[in-house]
């Protein structure tokens, strides 16, 4: 009874908290998770602990994640995340008696999968930014063939690969893309699991590693990595919005497709890469010795621009006090947890959970230090408006600073407009070369693959 309240409550925060966190938070094929069978997710893990939480935030059931043993040394938390049905598995460079104690671990996860339950594993065993699947273990095949041998395959255990994209993962306010697969039944390796276990274990493995490939943006190579994000911010929307035409795209889907096109010809023309990455170099440098950037060349129109500029500057002008007040009352909290996440979280995998946690506790201590200040200052009546002020205007700072950009580029743009009108014309007209080029490169790509 105890844990299903903590679980619910540590639920609730976590939605509430991941909403703030994040712009948003696209989630696909949500609805093919079975609602009863035993299920094991298996992950890809760029974002160490906030993985886990956005798991349980866009999953609709419950879901018993794998964590490393060390995170239970903690009582407090240890006992938190038990009660929210997390399992510890121990090391053995970090435990002498691993063995002996992933024996109870890996007894509750056959527990949990016989009650129809369904566990979460991040099976590379590591945390990591690249865009890319490094080496997957076979803790979550070996679980899954165990727990099957135990119930005489009667169990009916599926394994559903998930793909976690995050844009800009270590910053707040960011996007996440969470990409769920078709389960597979375990039952179709019986005949051959026991003919050969141990093959056979490495074969579903492989798979593992396979299935959760096909749900993110992968890049085997580092070198090409920044490659993918220039095709993203300049290529993806006209492709996107070509597309749209003949078919029903994403967002995530036209950056996999950039990316296995990115893939194929850094391994077999690498060439090809070499000549477009000098094109957008090429591109890059005339933007910026002009002062300007693409995203406003691109959206860059000639009719309404005035009118846009001069709207953007009204919501500016009237909604800055409120975001200085709000940035004001907040700026303590604010660089506290700056500094806080940069000394706490040794690795970039970490900044956002850090980010996240440190705010959850520093904002509500700071901002009722603030009231008992002020309170001492000023009336009672006054202290009940500063205390409902700090909130509200935090939050419309927030969400306003995702707004100021586009705000900024319209208020640009109109200056431009009667400043280098004619500039934009010959950056438009330099992107829309690239773009001509770019779509060549893609027809090139097209027929090779047929």
């Amino acid at each position: 009874m105890l844990q299903n309240i903590v679980y619910t409550i540590t639920k609730t925060i976590i939605r509430l908290s991941l909403r703030i966190f994040f712009q948003e938070i696209q989630v696909r094929n949500r609805e093919q998770i079975p609602k009863d069978d035993p299920l094991i997710i298996t992950s890809n893990h760029p974002n160490d602990k906030l993985d886990a939480l956005v798991i349980a935030r866009t999953a609709p059931r419950k879901i018993n994640f794998l964590a490393a043993g060390f995170l239970f040394k903690n009582k407090f938390l240890g006992w938190i995340m038990k009660s929210t049905g997390t399992i510890p598995v121990y090391r053995k460079h970090e435990n002498t008696d691993a063995d002996e104690r992933n024996v109870e671990s890996f007894e509750t996860c056959f527990e949990v999968l016989e009650n129809k339950g369904a566990i979460g594993v991040f099976p590379e065993g590591l945390t990591h930014l690249d865009r890319q699947v490094k080496k997957v273990k076979t803790g979550a095949a070996r679980i899954a063939f165990e727990a099957e041998v135990r119930n005489n395959w009667q169990l009916g255990l599926k394994i559903i690969p998930l793909g976690l994209n995050y844009y800009h993962p270590t910053r707040i306010r960011g996007k996440i893309f969470v990409n769920f697969g078709k389960p597979f039944p375990l039952a179709d390796f019986r005949k051959e699991y026991e003919s050969d276990p141990e093959t056979t274990v490495h074969k579903l493995t492989d798979l593992i590693h396979e299935k959760i490939q096909e749900h993110i943006i992968h890049v085997d190579s580092e070198n090409v990595q920044q490659l993918l994000s220039d095709l993203e911010h300049i290529y993806k929307g006209h492709l996107s919005n070509r597309l749209s035409k003949e078919m029903e795209v994403n967002e995530f889907l036209i950056s996999k497709k950039l990316a296995e096109a990115v893939q194929y010809y850094s391994q077999h023309q690498p060439e090809k890469i070499v000549e477009v990455w000098g094109q957008i170099e090429n591109y890059k440098r005339k933007l910026k010795d002009m002062g300007v950037g693409d995203t406003m060349v691109r959206e860059y129109h000639h009719r309404g621009v005035v009118w846009r500029g001069i709207g953007a500057l009204l919501l500016t002008i009237f909604g800055m006090p409120v975001v200085l007040y709000g940035w004001i009352n907040s700026l303590p909290a604010i660089i506290l947890t700056t500094i806080f996440s940069q000394r706490k979280a040794n690795r970039l995998t970490k900044i956002a959970l850090t980010k996240l946690t440190s705010g959850l506790l520093i904002f509500p201590v700071i901002y009722i230090l603030q009231i008992i200040i002020f309170r001492n200052l000023f009336e009672a009546r006054y202290t009940v408006l500063y205390a409902i002020s700090l909130p509200l205007t935090g939050f419309f700072t927030l969400f306003f600073r995702d707004k100021f950009k586009a705000y900024k580029r319209d208020i640009y743009q109109a200056y431009v407009h009667f400043t280098k009108r004619s500039l934009i014309f010959i950056l438009k007209e330099e992107r829309l070369k690239l773009i001509r080029y770019l779509n060549k490169i893609g027809k090139e790509y097209m027929a090779i693959k047929k």
